[in-house]
């Protein structure tokens, strides 16, 4: 196994860099290595190292190695040089199962320095069929990607039919981003089931954008929208119910932390949406803002599993 990551060593050489000891660790290990998670600096040079070693295009290097299915780079600095290579890599996964060079299901760039034209790249690799073995996408913590990264990638996933997990957590996503959203969504063909878009800031603007389309939406069945800054919007709110009122796949929808406040609650209640007898009863996960009055919570909260709102009043002690 180790000759298919001879390039991994030899690029570093070359660049006078010495290659990290938890790479170097899991390439001399015993076995059959389907899994490759890096926490530490790798950089584009690095990047595009570990990416030549698998597909075997240097010289020397013999066949490539056609086992990985887990790629995690964790504050690798990857960049835009380095998801090029990714995306030649990601693009290897198409053809015949047996003729396909990358079979990689899981691909997680977490904290990667992940731009826009990194998602070009990354996008261009999973569009029409140029990809048909990666099953989660994971880009959180990359506050460069921006809404013209989530834009970029759009492009791709929207003749994309293979992806079910796409998540883009905290990566600086603002409400014009909400169009993107929904051309995800509307995508004919899509698989996609899990969506989390927690810690941007799409807004009430963003959520009205794509609410229609999470309506007609007949796949997804988790989507994480907390913490993006709706506020008390309630045409936003009311979007949403609708969608919610047309919609019977959706099973967890996470929306706390938006600051809805008791305004927006008792909006979202009144609808008859979220009602648990006569609303929405494929949804079985709904998380709201924890600081509205405990009645309205306890009306609008599902937890699966039960459970409520904690912190409560506490009672008076008996005597």
């Amino acid at each position: 196994m180790c000759r298919f990551f001879f390039f991994f060593f030899a690029k570093h050489r070359i660049y006078g860099i010495k290659p990290h000891e938890d790479v170097v660790e899991a390439i001399e290990a015993e076995g059959t290595l389907d899994h490759i998670c890096v926490d530490a600096e790798l950089g584009p040079i690095g990047t595009r190292a570990v990416i030549t070693g698998l597909t075997g295009q240097a010289e020397g290097l013999g066949a490539p190695y056609k086992q990985l299915t887990t790629l995690r780079l964790l504050r690798s600095n990857v960049g835009e040089e380095g998801a090029r290579a990714i995306g030649e890599y990601l693009a290897l996964g198409n053809g015949p199962e047996a003729d396909r060079i990358c079979i990689l299901q899981f691909l997680q760039l977490l904290d990667c320095n992940i731009t826009p034209l990194s998602c070009k790249y990354i996008g261009e690799s999973l569009a029409m069929g140029s990809n048909k073995t990666l099953l989660t996408l994971n880009l959180d913590y990359n506050v460069k990607l921006g809404t013209a990264g989530l834009r970029a990638l759009t492009n791709g996933l929207c003749s994309n039919s293979i992806i079910k997990r796409l998540s883009l957590s905290y990566c600086g996503i603002d409400d014009t981003g909400g169009r993107a959203v929904k051309n995800i969504l509307l995508t004919i063909g899509t698989q996609l089931e899990e969506l989390n878009l927690k810690g941007n800031r799409l807004g009430a603007q963003g959520l009205i954008a794509f609410s229609k389309a999470l309506g007609n939406n007949k796949v997804l069945r988790s989507l994480d929208f907390s913490d993006n800054a709706v506020g008390v919007e309630i045409p936003a709110l009311m979007a949403l119910a609708e969608a919610l009122k047309i919609n019977d796949t959706l099973v967890e929808l996470k929306f706390d932390e938006n600051h809805i406040e008791e305004a927006g609650a008792q909006a979202l209640l009144d609808s008859g949406a979220l009602d648990k007898k006569e609303g929405n009863t494929s949804l079985k996960i709904f998380t709201c803002d924890v600081k509205i009055p405990e009645a309205l919570f306890e009306a609008l909260f599902r937890g699966g599993g039960g459970g409520g709102k904690k912190g409560g009043k506490k009672g008076k002690k008996k005597k």
